[in-house]
């Protein structure tokens, strides 16, 4: 696919996992295969690649969110902690720092299962420079959806 499809708010609303209709979309960013563990070691934001809306169902959707929350929490609680332990007089260093420890943990490790779980694609570049996407695994009523939406958007430029 080519990353401009991906971008479209009228892809159809099909899950490119399980091919059920969408409950709502995710945006995540897709990277070129040879730098994923780049990706999981320092995070999107400092990887070129390509942003994309991928269509999932009730499930799927509810997963990441539910990966995204956790990580997000725990990272404030460990924030909170280090500034407790630093700043608070007469704080119980060890036990702050044994939480700061673990909610560090678990704040990775909602990453990686978050990665993992979001890592649908690659991002190639041809000889041209110009960006296309390979995505893995897709269900075949995504891709008949796909396929079908291609013509009416073409009539639509």
């Amino acid at each position: 696919m080519w990353p401009a499809e991906l971008a479209s708010p009228n892809l159809p609303a099909v899950c490119l996992k399980t091919g059920q209709p969408a409950a709502g979309y995710h945006t995540l960013k897709l990277v070129p295969p040879d730098l994923w563990v780049l990706t999981l070691l320092l995070g999107p934001f400092f990887v070129p690649g390509v942003k994309a809306r991928i269509p999932f169902a009730r499930r799927p959707v509810t997963v990441l969110s539910s990966l995204m929350l956790v990580r997000v929490l725990t990272s404030m609680l460990t924030a909170a902690c280090l500034i407790a332990a630093y700043f608070v007089p007469n704080a119980p260093r060890t036990l702050l720092f044994i939480a700061v420890l673990l909610s560090a943990g678990v704040t990775y490790s909602s990453y990686i299962l978050y990665f993992l779980r979001v890592r649908v694609g690659e991002v190639y570049r041809g000889s041209t420079g110009e960006s296309w996407v390979r995505l893995h695994p897709v269900h075949p009523n995504f891709v008949a959806a796909v396929e079908a939406w291609r013509p009416t958007r073409s009539g639509d430029a």
